[in-house]
């Protein structure tokens, strides 16, 4: 995928992913027919994320998806308190992105380590503490970030 289509996609998941679906409230939920259950609203968004997750494992969607300011959308989710499981899957993003060594000071434009850090101080789950510690690994520049918190 290249050029218009790819930004196109990349638009759409960051509308995807904005905040009025996480919540539920987005135009496709409500009362009557045809409505969908915030448990189906966030399987919804868990599966829109997985989209990304797969998007991110090529280098050049990684740049694609920085340049369309696609760190801003996931610190984004990432502050609005959701779900372990979407957590889990934008740091995976995260993670996926600090492989590409010229990123990494996007990264850190976009203040993703002190986030991570709240995160990792209040998670509960290991999965989601054990991503977040790997995207700390991946990444030397992360680690000096993250000493100089």
């Amino acid at each position: 995928m290249e050029g218009s289509d790819l930004n196109y996609y990349f638009n759409w998941i960051k509308s995807q992913l904005s905040s009025q679906n996480l919540h539920g409230s987005g135009p496709e939920t409500g009362t009557g027919a045809g409505t969908i259950s915030p448990s189906e609203s966030s399987q919804y968004v868990q599966c829109v994320a997985g989209c990304l997750q797969l998007m991110l494992r090529v280098n050049e969607y990684r740049f694609a998806w920085v340049e369309a300011d696609g760190v801003n959308c996931i610190t984004a989710v990432l502050s609005n308190k959701c779900g372990f499981q979407l957590q889990y899957q934008m740091i995976f993003c995260i993670w996926l992105l600090a492989f590409s060594p010229q990123l990494c000071e996007q990264l850190r434009r976009y203040n993703v380590v002190p986030a991570l850090s709240d995160i990792l101080q209040e998670s509960v789950k290991e999965k989601v503490t054990r991503i977040i510690l790997a995207a700390f690994r991946v990444s030397g520049e992360f680690c000096t970030c993250l000493v100089s918190l």
